[in-house]
C-alpha cells in the first residue's frame, strides 16, 4: 500500500466482487468482456483504455519497435472512430518511444499537425508523456469542447525536449493541479515567469541536468518550500553551498530523532562547541554497540492520536516515523502512473498524514563532497525515506576555513597531489544507522560504504591502475582508520540498496569485502526467519517485524567507449619528454628511470617551512575545558592509558565586530599506540600543529582507539588515514585479478544445501547464500573523453599547493 490509507468513504465502500476479481483475469479477455454487459464494460474498460500504448503492447497488437507506428494509426484513424464514452476513458498519453533517432514513420510527419488537435479529443487525460523532442504549449490542452474549459492534468514529463517549458505553459490554467512534473534536460527554464503560487499542487520535481548551480538552486528552492516530497537534481553543478538550499525543502522543525529506541539503536546529543551546527554526539547503549538481533527487528507501535484536531488531519497525527514494515511509495514515472492507477484510493500521491517536505532525494552527478552529505543527512532530522547520491568528493577533503590562529598567524599547510582525486565514502556508516536516518529504507550510496575501498582517480592512469592503488595502497590504510564499514543490521528497517561504481575488476580486496557484506546479510535473513517462527511456535499473536534488506544492486563502472586513448605511461615516463607531466610533485626517481621499476607518486606531505601556528597547548585528559594545562613532563610511553589532549582555541566574530575566543580539549592522539593511524595523527597533530575539522569522535574512530565521546580534528584524521606515497608497480597487468560479477555469481549459494557443499570445497573461500533479490548492473559505455573532462571540471583545488 505505500503507507497510503483509503478514506473513511473508500474504506467503508462495498466494492463490486468483479472489481476485485479484475486483477486476477487474463487480460486478453479484457476486451471480449467489454462486450458481455454493461456491467462488465464500466469495469473493464477503464483499465483497458486508460493507456491505450500500453495496453496494446500487453495485449501483443504492437511492440517497443512500432510506438510510432501505433500512435500515427491512432492520431489519423482510430481516436476520431471512437465513441466519445471510450475517449473520456482514456487517462495516459504515452509518446516517447514514437520516434527514434533519424527515423522517418507516419507519426513523426503527422504529429506537429494533428497532436494538438488529437489532445482536444480526450477531456480526461492526466497523464501526459512526451519526451526528446515533442514541443509542447497551452494551446495543445485546450479542450474542443467549450464547455470543459479547464483540464486537470496531474503528471506532464518533458525530458529532453528542446524547447524545455514555454512561457505559455509556465501561466497555464490547465496545470494548477499538476503533481509530477520532468523537465530534465539543458532546455532552460524562465526562473522570472515562476511565482511562488506556480504548480501549488506540485509533490514530485525531476530537473535533471538543467545545469544548476548554486545561485540557480536557490532561486528554485525559495519557491517550493514544503511542497515536494521527492526531488530529483540530479547532473547539475551543485555544490556543498547548496546544502542548506535543500535541507530547507525538508520540514526539519519535525524531530523524528527520538530517545525512546535508545537500548536498541542509541541517542543524539547536540554538541554546541566551536559554533558547531548540526553536529550531535551519538550515545550508545551495551546493545546498540554491537549489532545483534533482538528487539531492532521489532517493527514501532503505533502512535496515539489527539481527539481535538479530528477535523485537521495534519493537527490530529502525531508525526512519528514510518514503522519499517511497509514500502516506499515509488516516485518514478511508472511508480506514479501506478499511484495514479489505483482504484479506491485517493490522494496517493499527496503527502503522507502528519508528514511535509522532501522524503526522496535524488542528488547524484553534482559537485558535492563526502561532507556535504553528512552535512545533509545530519541536518534532515530523519526525514529521507530514499537518498540517492552515486558519487562524492572523498579526498582531498574540502577546507574547512578555520579560525583558531589570530590572522597575522599562518597556519601549517600540506603539500596535497592535483591529480589525485578520489570519491567515496568510507567510514560514514553510522550516518545510515536509524538514530541518524529514522524513516530511510531506499538507498542508492557508492559502494565505499560497505567496502571501505574509494574511488581513485588520476590522469594518464588506467581504471585498472586506479583500482590497483586504491585496493593495495589506500584501502589498508582506510582499514586501520574506520575499522566498521556498513553492515545489514546497523539498519534492518532498510529494504533496499544499490551500491555504484563499482569496478569491473579486483584485486582481491573488494571481493572479499563485499562477500563479508552479503553473508552478514544472509546471517540478517536466517534471523529474521528464525525469530518468527520461534514467535508462531509460542501461539498467540506474533510480533511484526520489519523484512530487512531484500534487494540489493550492484552497478558496475561503465567501459570506456575508446581503449584507444590509452597511453603507454611507462614509455612515455622514460623517454623524459617534458609536456607529460601528471603530477604536481617530482617522483622518487628521475625522469629517465628505468621503467621496469615501480612508479611513486607524493599523495600527501608536510611542508618543510616552519609553522607560524602558536605551540601546542597539552592538557590532562580529565580536566574541564581551559583549565589545568599539562606540566612539562610528558606521560610516559610504558603507560598506554595515558592519552594526549590538546587546548584548542576557537576565535569567532560577531555582526558587530567583537571577537570571542571559546576552548576545548580534543584528543591528539598518542605516540605509542599499535594503530598507526592513531601515531600519524598523533604527530600531525602535536608536533606539525595541523588542527582542523574539529567535531565530535564517530563510532567508526572509536573502534579504531579513540576514546569514547571525545572530541578530534576529523580532516587531521583523514590525512592521517591516507598513505603518503602511492607506488604502482610496473607489471599491473600480470597481477591476478577477478572479474567481480562473475566471482560474486559463484560465491552466492541459493540454497543451504549448496553453500554447506561449496564450503566442503572451499573451506578457505568465502560464500553466502541469501534469498532476496541480487541484480548486477552494467551500464552503457561512455566516451573516455567525457569521463576526462568530468573529473576535472568536479575537481577544486581545497588546498594551497607548494611550488617545488
Amino acid at each position: 500500500m505505500h503507507d497510503v490509507l483509503p478514506s473513511y468513504s473508500e474504506a467503508i465502500a462495498r466494492p463490486d466482487w468483479l472489481q476485485l476479481a479484475a486483477p486476477y483475469i487474463a487480460i486478453t479477455d479484457y476486451p471480449a468482456l467489454c462486450r458481455v454487459s454493461s456491467r462488465c464494460w464500466h469495469i473493464f474498460a477503464p483499465l483497458l483504455w486508460r493507456d491505450p500504448c500500453a495496453w496494446s503492447k500487453r495485449l501483443g497488437r504492437s511492440t517497443d519497435d512500432d510506438t510510432g507506428a501505433f500512435w500515427g494509426r491512432f492520431l489519423l484513424r482510430d481516436a476520431r472512430l471512437l465513441s466519445p464514452r471510450t475517449r473520456d476513458l482514456i487517462r495516459v498519453v504515452d509518446v516517447r518511444q514514437a520516434i527514434a533517432v533519424n527515423e522517418y514513420n507516419s507519426w513523426a510527419e503527422n504529429a506537429a499537425e494533428h497532436f494538438c488537435k488529437f489532445l482536444a479529443l480526450l477531456p480526461n487525460v492526466e497523464s501526459l508523456l512526451v519526451d526528446d523532442y515533442c514541443r509542447v504549449n497551452a494551446r495543445c490542452l485546450d479542450h474542443s469542447d467549450p464547455s470543459r474549459p479547464y483540464r486537470r492534468l496531474l503528471m506532464l514529463s518533458l525530458k529532453n525536449t528542446s524547447h524545455g517549458i514555454s512561457p505559455s505553459l509556465t501561466e497555464s490554467r490547465h496545470l494548477r493541479a499538476l503533481v509530477y512534473l520532468d523537465i530534465t534536460g539543458p532546455a532552460p527554464v524562465a526562473f522570472a515567469s515562476l511565482d511562488a503560487n506556480w504548480l501549488p499542487e506540485l509533490r514530485i520535481l525531476k530537473m535533471r541536468g538543467k545545469q544548476l548551480n548554486d545561485y540557480r538552486w536557490e532561486a528554485w528552492a525559495q519557491r517550493f518550500h514544503w511542497r515536494l516530497w521527492s526531488l530529483d537534481i540530479s547532473d547539475n553543478e551543485l555544490t556543498d553551498e547548496s546544502v542548506h538550499n535543500v535541507a530547507g525543502l525538508i520540514d526539519v522543525n519535525t524531530h523524528l530523532r527520538t530517545t525512546d529506541r535508545f537500548a536498541s539503536e542509541g541517542m543524539l546529543e547536540r554538541w554546541h562547541q566551536c559554533g558547531a551546527r548540526d553536529q550531535y554526539i551519538l550515545r550508545e547503549s551495551s546493545e546498540s554497540l554491537i549489532f545483534l538481533p533482538g528487539s531492532r527487528y521489532l517493527i514501532d507501535a503505533p502512535p496515539i492520536n489527539r481527539l481535538d484536531g479530528a477535523d485537521d488531519p495534519d493537527a490530529s497525527c502525531t508525526r512519528v516515523r514510518a514503522n519499517g514494515s511497509a514500502p516506499v511509495r515509488p516516485d518514478t514515472l511508472h511508480g506514479v502512473l501506478g499511484l495514479l492507477s489505483r482504484p479506491g484510493v485517493s490522494g496517493a500521491t499527496d503527502h503522507l498524514p502528519g508528514h511535509r517536505g522532501i522524503t526522496h532525494l535524488h542528488i547524484s552527478g553534482n559537485r558535492l563532497t563526502a561532507d556535504g552529505v553528512q552535512q545533509l543527512l545530519t541536518c534532515s532530522e530523519g526525514h529521507l525515506e530514499l537518498f540517492d547520491c552515486e558519487r562524492m568528493q572523498f579526498f582531498p577533503p574540502k577546507r574547512r576555513t578555520t579560525q583558531a590562529y589570530p590572522p597575522r598567524l599562518k597556519a601549517p599547510r600540506l603539500h596535497v597531489s592535483s591529480v589525485v582525486r578520489m570519491s567515496g565514502l568510507p567510514g560514514f556508516g553510522h550516518l545510515f544507522r536509524p538514530v541518524y536516518s529514522s524513516n530511510l529504507r531506499v538507498l542508492r550510496i557508492h559502494h565505499s560504504l560497505v567496502t571501505n575501498i574509494p574511488t581513485l582517480t588520476m590522469d594518464g592512469l588506467r581504471s585498472i591502475e586506479c583500482a590497483y592503488l586504491a585496493e593495495k595502497c589506500v584501502f589498508p590504510r582506510l582499514e586501520e582508520a574506520y575499522t566498521l564499514p556498513f553492515l545489514p543490521d546497523m539498519n534492518p528497517r532498510l529494504q533496499s540498496l544499490t551500491l555504484t561504481c563499482v569496478p569491473r575488476y579486483s584485486f582481491g580486496p573488494l571481493i572479499c569485502r563485499l562477500a563479508f557484506f552479503f553473508r552478514f546479510l544472509s546471517l540478517q535473513a536466517e534471523a529474521l526467519s528464525a525469530l518468527a517462527k520461534n514467535a508462531q511456535a509460542e501461539g498467540g499473536r506474533p510480533p511484526r517485524l520489519v523484512s530487512g534488506l531484500r534487494h540489493v544492486a550492484l552497478e558496475l563502472e561503465p567501459k570506456m567507449a575508446d581503449e584507444s586513448l590509452d597511453i603507454d605511461i611507462e614509455n612515455l615516463m622514460a623517454s623524459g619528454e617534458t609536456p607529460f607531466s601528471f603530477f604536481d610533485s617530482p617522483l622518487t626517481e628521475a625522469s629517465n628511470i628505468n621503467p621496469k621499476q615501480p612508479r611513486s607518486i607524493d599523495l600527501w606531505r608536510e611542508t618543510l617551512g616552519p609553522s607560524e601556528a602558536p605551540p601546542v597547548k597539552l592538557v590532562r585528559h580529565d580536566a574541564p575545558e581551559g583549565h589545568n594545562p599539562m606540566s612539562s613532563d610528558q606521560p610516559s610511553r610504558s603507560d598506554p592509558e595515558r592519552q594526549v589532549w590538546v587546548l584548542y582555541a576557537n576565535v569567532n566574530t560577531d555582526m558587530s565586530g567583537v571577537t570571542h575566543t571559546s576552548h576545548s580539549v580534543v584528543w591528539a592522539g598518542n605516540g605509542w599506540s599499535t594503530n598507526p593511524v592513531i601515531r600519524k595523527y598523533n604527530h600531525l597533530v602535536v608536533h606539525y600543529r595541523l588542527q582542523e575539522g574539529i567535531g565530535p569522535a564517530t563510532m567508526h574512530q572509536t573502534r579504531a582507539g579513540a576514546p569514547a565521546g571525545c572530541i578530534l580534528f576529523h580532516t587531521t584524521w583523514l590525512f592521517a588515514a591516507m598513505p603518503q606515497i602511492l607506488k604502482l608497480p610496473p607489471d599491473v597487468d600480470s597481477q591476478r585479478k577477478l572479474d567481480v560479477a562473475a566471482e560474486l555469481r559463484q560465491r552466492w549459494c541459493r540454497t543451504q544445501e549448496d553453500y554447506q557443499s561449496a564450503k566442503q570445497r572451499y573451506p578457505n573461500r568465502q560464500y553466502f547464500t541469501w534469498d532476496g533479490k541480487f541484480e548486477i548492473v552494467d551500464p552503457q559505455p561512455v566516451d573516455n573523453d567525457w569521463i576526462l573532462w568530468k573529473a576535472h571540471s568536479d575537481y577544486e583545488p581545497p588546498y594551497e599547493f607548494t611550488k617545488d
